[in-house]
């Protein structure tokens, strides 16, 4: 297995994409999307990273977060993915009731095991990242409009809707 190495810039925008492993559409069930929406937000709270953008889709998510204090991508990253993966074999477990068969994600895992993330490097490379995470759900035939998908930061920059998560805002 190749050794990659992550380079690290003080106060860079991070373009992050992970998948589900298998590219398994667990996000489909809202709750499972609910489980990850909290945990990035409890982590952005606890490591003060700035969150910029987002879309969850069905089998993986895309995000825009700027590092701050002595926290890296890794860590902030590591958190999540771990979290949010216990979190989701927590909520399995005491289910009960109609809903989705997710007993195969009872012991299986959640998240390939990396992520990858692309340093943004100007304003520019930042608006089309975020066009690329807003337009996901509508390329991918989620959604015809990028506002009416209800797991994306499309709906926080052209709407001012902050009922999902609250993103900072990039002028």
């Amino acid at each position: 297995m190749a050794n990659y190495k992550r380079y690290y810039l003080d106060n860079s925008p991070y373009f992050i994409t992970t998948n589900t492993v298998d590219r398994r559409p667990i996000f489909h069930d809202i709750h499972l999307a609910n489980i990850l929406m909290e945990n990035i937000d409890y982590y952005r709270a606890k490591m003060k990273f700035l969150f910029i953008g987002y879309v969850i889709m069905p089998n993986h998510f895309h995000a825009i977060f700027i590092p701050q204090a002595s926290y890296t991508i890794s860590d902030i990253m590591r958190n999540i993915k771990y979290h949010t993966a216990k979190d989701i074999h927590i909520h399995i477990q005491g289910r009960s009731g109609p809903g989705p068969d997710l007993r195969w994600l009872e012991s299986g895992q959640i998240w390939q095991a990396r992520f990858y993330d692309e340093v943004i490097e100007n304003d520019k490379e930042l608006i089309i990242k975020l066009d690329y995470i807003h337009y996901n759900p509508v390329k991918s035939g989620l959604t015809q409009d990028a506002v009416d998908y209800k797991y994306s930061s499309a709906r926080n920059y052209y709407l001012n809707d902050h009922s999902i998560i609250k993103i900072d805002h990039i002028n």
